[in-house]
């Protein structure tokens, strides 16, 4: 009888530890780590809690926890780190590091030992180092906005640059990923990016113009419009150059080669950014190039195509080719210049049409810039409401100054 009931005491007490297992591993999806602790006190569960502790910035209570789950399991990272942070949080900074490096040899698949050893390696100037544990952080698609924050912190030291292109150098998969988060960047890391890229130039994969979008607009937001049209301008594709024209792009051959581009730069064509459906890039019928196709009908006003301008105060000229039926065809398209912020348009409502030929119409028109607009937006539009649609063919875009 005794030894039954010992098999079934130790049956329940196997039963219990089941039970409050899988309770308590539910309790940590939920989010209550301090409540599955509690229920099954394990290592695990134990430091999950002490962190929460820390987050919460009860920095004792977080030391407590993270050296009980130490004394059920010495090499539980995770308690280790967040009793280093806790003393140092504490102001015990020889025993705070002493921790934290304790923790980073151990660490590589927490993130937060690693982001702190990779902080603090920038901080001595380990570039190296700290481009390895930036590296394996990204590449686990875990913190990349802590690491590439770090990274724009730090892009104004020079011995920083240098060891970020060598690893760049071998093509990681996040270079992209870097390039976005330039977005973000804050007035006085621009600088620091802005040496980068031109560092990078010199490199065998030097920085391309849809690579710059995300800063060349963080530029535009924060009112740098010079700047950022002169570091688009000089990475932008040749093909879209002409002499004399203030148009980038006049022929439409670089928008063809990006299109399906998720973003472009401003200062590029945008074409059909209200996903209308009604303008498409493609090669002209007569091999001559690319021409931007546009429809109108009867459905609500619509952008077509857009780029931005950076044009200094003065009178300019605006041509552009047409291939339509007729005047009549381009009754549902309305072509304009405008400042951003203001209602008023910088060319006039009347257009000028000019045949040259067959189906071919010249437009004209002209462009006031007054001073304080220091950017512009070319637009081409569908009027919408239009009874019968027409379909035209825009090429040869042109600005050149007025004489």
């Amino acid at each position: 009888m005794v030894a039954r009931g010992l098999i079934l005491l130790a049956a329940s007490g196997l039963m219990w530890l089941v039970l409050a297992n899988g309770v308590a591993a539910g309790m940590v999806l939920g989010g209550d780590d301090a409540g599955a602790a509690r229920l099954a006190p394990d290592a695990d569960r134990l430091s999950l809690s002490a962190q929460q502790l820390y987050f919460a910035r009860d920095y004792a209570g977080a030391r407590a926890l993270a050296h009980q789950s130490l004394r059920l399991s010495p090499i539980q990272t995770r308690a280790i780190r967040v009793a280093g942070m806790a003393e140092l949080a504490l102001g015990h900074e020889e025993a705070g590091l002493r921790a934290m490096n304790a923790a980073a040899l151990g660490g590589w698949r927490d993130n937060a030992t690693q982001l702190w050893v990779m902080q603090m390696a920038l901080y001595g100037g380990d570039n190296d180092s700290a481009m390895q544990r930036a590296d394996a952080l990204v590449r686990r698609a875990t913190i990349p906005d802590q690491v590439f924050g770090a990274f724009r912190a730090m892009a104004g030291d020079a011995a920083f640059r240098r060891s970020l292109i060598a690893r760049l150098g071998d093509q990681p998969a996040w270079r992209g990923l870097m390039f976005l988060d330039f977005r973000r960047s804050a007035p006085a890391e621009l600088p620091g990016v802005i040496a980068l890229i031109g560092e990078l130039d010199r490199t065998a994969r030097p920085v391309n113009d849809l690579e710059l979008f995300p800063l060349v607009e963080r530029l535009l937001e924060l009112g740098q419009i010079g700047p950022a049209y002169d570091l688009w301008r000089a990475r932008a594709p040749r093909a879209g150059l002409q002499p004399g024209n203030l148009a980038y792009d006049g022929g439409f051959v670089v928008a063809l080669a990006h299109r399906g581009a998720p973003s472009v730069p401003r200062f590029e064509w945008t074409i059909d950014p209200d996903a209308t459906g009604l303008a498409t890039v493609e090669l002209a019928a007569d091999g001559s190039g690319a021409v931007l196709r546009a429809r109108s009908d009867a459905g609500a006003s619509a952008t077509l195509a857009s780029e931005a301008l950076a044009l200094a105060p003065g009178r300019y000229a605006l041509t552009m080719d047409i291939a339509a039926q007729g005047a009549r065809d381009l009754a549902g398209f309305a072509v304009a210049v405008r400042c951003p912020g203001r209602a008023a348009a910088l060319t006039p409502d009347d257009l000028v049409l000019r045949a040259t030929g067959g189906d071919r119409l010249r437009l004209a028109t002209m462009i006031e810039v007054p001073t304080g607009c220091a950017r512009q937006d070319l637009v081409i539009r569908a009027r919408g409401g239009t009874p019968v649609g027409a379909t035209i063919m825009i090429g040869n875009v042109a600005i050149r100054p007025a004489g």
